[in-house]
């Protein structure tokens, strides 16, 4: 299997936090590829004496009880980049299955969704909704952000705000004084 240059530099450098910053990207992109490669890398990392799982913390959850959305993909992929363990590695994998099999639209794997665009169209006799002059193409890039973080981006943007009114008042303020 041919994974990226940057992963098998990492691999020969035996960088460990390289070749999991590689990994936690490739989990991002597996969530719309109709093969994840995230498991085979992990594999091939191993293979190569990369000493890649730490011991877990026992931060995990009942998957079973917990309701699967896209925040907890995002909230439990933070967790395992501090604590990169194999239980939170197989976890992830686990969450992202799920979010598949309930059809969540971040996680629909491409080739899936371009045939059922492709044969809606067919039916209709219309252009599919991912064809030329489209308003909905998925995508990889994380700084777009869905509907659930725009919010959060928003006070993130309004916290920036007033740090810097705070800190142009203490300026004024030392200006005046001298």
């Amino acid at each position: 299997m041919k994974f990226s240059n940057i992963f098998w530099e990492k691999v020969k450098e035996k960088n460990v936090i390289g070749v999991r910053s590689v990994l936690l990207r490739q989990l991002n992109s597996d969530r719309t590829l109709s093969e994840p490669l995230v498991d085979a890398m992990c594999n091939a990392a191993l293979k190569n004496e990369i000493d890649l799982f730490e011991v877990d913390d026992g931060e995990l959850f009942n998957l079973q009880q917990t309701v699967l959305t896209k925040d907890v993909w995002q909230d439990f992929r933070v967790k395992l980049e501090y604590n990169f363990s194999k239980e939170k590695f197989m976890m992830m994998q686990q969450i992202m299955s799920a979010l598949r099999k309930a059809q969540h639209p971040d996680f629909i794997a491409i080739q899936k969704y371009q045939n059922i665009v492709k044969n809606s169209a067919s039916q209709t006799g219309k252009g599919s909704a991912t064809s030329k002059g489209s308003s909905y193409k998925p995508s990889n890039d994380p700084l777009r952000g869905s509907k659930t973080t725009k919010g959060a981006s928003n006070i993130v943007k309004i916290a920036i705000a007033v740090v810097v009114i705070v800190i142009l008042v203490i300026v004024a303020g030392v200006i005046n004084f001298i």
